[in-house]
């Protein structure tokens, strides 16, 4: 078995972190409300009463019955729990690159043979051959809009060409509020498709780890026979249902964020040397190939300069691209004015 753990890194000092795809903005009050309370009887594990009242709140939510959304801790979970019920040593798992590494991960961790199809540049999008490759998938994982690259990677007729086998197709939906397309009703047709979100990045929970898969009762039936208990805390339980009671304030911010979104890469594209890629995510992803640098070295540039971003691997379609968090206002324009400053220091404009 062949598998890379996933480590973040934990940085000290007065840097602005803008690595990890978290929302810069705090949540609603109402989950500080609710945390404080649930805090009281933290003595006790959550009761199932607890996790049904969560599943019914994310399915008003996502537009669903609740018999169709299962609450996991964080779309990690939900990733694991799918290789866990329907993956066996020498499974095939077909995914794209670059993408979210922890569908690698969980596959190789059951033994499953990993096959990820290089997206096309110059957009990084998913190329004529892909259903071919698919074809004799067990699993196929698909991140829409795609991490890292930012867009959107699938449309409806792939996924309905993808689901029509046997084949289980999962959609990684985790920005699904920055880009406002999912394929979640196709759950309803479908018994093979599984859609993956996650309350981390728009509703600014990322460190109580609450997420939720959709799909038919049957399908989530067998996730929940391999996941253990209690894996979501009483207190992230009571944080998503108050995040879930305010919803314009997640509204707000994914506003804001969109709006800073198109900005930054307008900004970034302005700049000698460097191409960023459209993005619907909460995030931009752009490249320094043109400054004849390696991107490892202008992202050491800016951390010297005290700003955290996140250097992508380099592979022969994909050369040195960096990634960049959207966050408030003025951590933007920090990041601009820094960016800038180390662009006129290699020589650019």
């Amino acid at each position: 078995m062949e598998s890379i753990p996933y480590r973040a890194e934990d940085v000290r000092g007065n840097l602005l972190r803008l690595d990890l795809n978290e929302n810069s903005y705090p949540p609603s009050p109402k989950v500080l409300e609710r945390i404080a309370e649930a805090a009281r009887s933290c003595n006790w594990y959550p009761r199932p009463s607890m996790m049904r009242q969560l599943a019914e709140r994310l399915a008003e939510y996502a537009g669903c019955n609740a018999d169709y959304v299962l609450p996991t801790c964080g779309s990690d979970e939900a990733i694991e729990l799918v290789c866990k019920a329907f993956l066996e040593r020498g499974d095939r798992v077909v995914t794209v690159s670059p993408t979210f590494a922890m569908y690698r991960f969980y596959s190789r961790v059951q033994g499953a043979e990993v096959m990820e199809v290089p997206l096309e540049p110059p957009n990084y999008d998913i190329g004529d051959g892909f259903l071919e490759k698919a074809s004799e998938a067990k699993v196929v994982f698909l991140c829409n809009p795609n991490n890292p690259t930012g867009n959107l990677i699938v449309d409806e007729r792939l996924v309905r060409e993808l689901l029509d086998g046997e084949r289980l197709v999962v959609v990684d939906e985790a920005y699904y509020e920055f880009s406002e397309v999912s394929f979640s009703k196709l759950v309803e047709d479908y018994s093979n498709l599984v859609v993956l979100r996650s309350l981390s990045k728009s509703f600014s929970i990322a460190g109580l780890r609450v997420g939720y898969c959709i799909a038919c009762p049957e399908t989530l039936e067998m996730l929940f026979n391999v996941k253990p208990p209690f894996t979501i805390t009483s207190v992230s339980i009571a944080a998503a249902l108050g995040a879930l009671e305010d919803v314009e304030h997640m509204k707000r911010n994914v506003e804001r964020i969109t709006y800073w979104r198109d900005r930054l890469i307008s900004e970034i594209n302005s700049l000698d040397g460097l191409r960023c890629l459209p993005s619907k995510s909460i995030f931009a992803c752009f490249t320094c190939r043109d400054l004849k640098i390696a991107n490892v070295e202008l992202v050491e540039r800016l951390k010297r300069r005290g700003i955290l971003v996140k250097a992508l691997p380099r592979k022969p379609w994909f050369e040195d691209f960096v990634r960049v968090t959207v966050a408030r206002e003025e951590e933007n324009l920090r990041f601009l004015e820094v960016l800038r400053s180390v662009i006129e220091e290699l020589g650019g404009s």
